[in-house]
């Protein structure tokens, strides 16, 4: 089971990739570690301004945890949940979204990169797979949510390539 230290040293180990990939970029990069909400990290070149959010999933737990509310309007009616629709606004205007999937070294890590509305239809199709109602027997309120990566392939950055920003 995973601890508090080794969550915090697999967040930090996956901003600080993003990072550095940026800054390979020829990007200006601060990080905020986990001190800013929605967002870990703003890169600036040029004329050109990111602001990221890094997801970071070890080796043992390879998979991202999600508030699907925070991208879906969500109805609850004691028994089930109802998507009611998208949720409109992104928190910050062209925020990114980074899931990193750490490899056993150096090298082996996965990247894949989406904007807002990319990941919010990912996550439509994903927690309202079956249709517009969900139905959770055992805990019908919980909106516990995991991203995979299969979930995601379509956005894995070729890791020969730079990143998209």
């Amino acid at each position: 089971m995973a601890t508090g230290l080794s969550n915090q040293c697999t967040k930090q180990v996956g901003e600080h990739l993003v990072a550095a990939e940026l800054a390979r970029q020829g990007f200006l990069v601060a990080t905020f570690a986990g001190n800013v909400p929605e967002f870990d990290i703003v890169a600036v070149k040029d004329s050109k301004r990111a602001v990221i959010q890094v997801k970071t999933a070890a080796k043992e737990a390879p998979n991202w945890l999600l508030n699907p509310r925070k991208f879906l309007k969500i109805g609850f009616d004691g028994e089930a949940q109802h998507l009611e629709g998208l949720q409109e606004k992104p928190p910050y205007d062209d925020i990114i979204y980074v899931f990193v999937k750490l490899g056993d070294v150096r090298g082996q890590d996965e990247l894949y990169m989406l904007r807002w509305g990319e990941l919010q239809e990912v996550v439509r199709g994903a927690y309202f797979h079956e249709g517009p109602v969900r139905r959770r027997p055992e805990k019908p309120g919980s909106f516990h949510f995991a991203v995979w990566p299969k979930q995601l392939t379509a956005y894995l950055v070729d890791p020969k390539s730079e990143l998209p920003v």
